[in-house]
């Protein structure tokens, strides 16, 4: 079995898993896609102004003129800022992964004559806690386990957010 998933005391989903790869990325998809999002604080409404008078005609046609001009500005924008950042995205993630695909065979060659150590990673609810490390494949898989009790019975504690 490659990961243990565990239940914690206090419910929370942990993940002891020993990493194949020579580097945890600083920020991986599923962070990404697990992490919760910003309170929104929502503007309130604005009352009606009594005062008000109606705008004339001539003033609505070049309010509603420059407003879709706007609109179409910022859309095009909005359309070339997204491009962008997906083209950016996508170049880092082929450069990381072609430089994984490099190293990884070196670092298991390295792992497996005992030049390098096997780290076992540590994550609560799909956020990095910490990493330990073991001289070899089969004291990996015990330091796994060890870990794995550890976080059952509560004696490893996530640090505060």
């Amino acid at each position: 079995m490659a990961r243990h998933r565990i239940q914690g005391p206090d419910g929370a989903t942990w993940t002891v898993r020993r990493r194949w790869l020579p580097w945890r990325r600083p920020i991986s998809l599923r962070e990404m896609l697990h992490s919760p999002s910003a309170p929104s604080g929502g503007a309130g409404d604005v009352p009606p102004d009594d005062e008000a008078s109606e705008p004339g005609l001539v003033l609505q046609v070049l309010q509603l003129t420059v407003g879709v001009a706007l609109w179409l500005a910022i859309g095009a924008g909005k359309l070339i800022l997204y491009t962008l950042a997906v083209v950016l995205v996508l170049v880092i993630w082929l450069l990381d992964t072609g430089l994984q695909l490099v190293v990884l065979p070196i670092m298991l060659i390295a792992r497996v004559a005992g030049l390098a150590r096997w780290p076992v990673q540590i994550e609560r609810e799909y956020k990095h806690i910490r990493t330990d490390y073991a001289d070899g494949f089969g004291a990996a898989e015990s330091l796994r386990e060890d870990l794995s009790a550890q976080v059952a019975a509560g004696l490893i504690i996530a640090p505060p957010a």
